[in-house]
């Protein structure tokens, strides 16, 4: 869980809108891709930016966060307006 490697930033309001960021994207993702493989790509992609932020690679680890969000916003955008390959 991203949880634990955000708790020590000793910034407890960061972190109740970090948890409230998850479960508001949760059921979005539930409700869109249910019957998607998308689970195997995204915790591949979790993992590489843990570790790249474990290892202290701010720049890396903020451009691969920040094309992980993009790039599930627009497959969840494609899939919502039926431009998904899967839809």
């Amino acid at each position: 869980s991203i949880r634990k490697h955000v708790l020590p930033c000793g910034m407890p309001r960061l972190v109740r809108q970090i948890d409230d960021l998850h479960e508001a994207s949760a059921r979005f993702l539930l409700a869109t891709w249910r019957d998607l493989d998308w689970q195997s790509r995204s915790n591949v992609e979790h993992h590489a930016i843990i570790d790249m932020i474990e290892r202290g690679d701010v720049e890396q680890s903020s451009a691969h966060l920040r094309s992980h969000i993009l790039a599930a916003g627009h497959a969840l955008v494609d899939r919502l307006s039926g431009k998904g390959s899967d839809s």
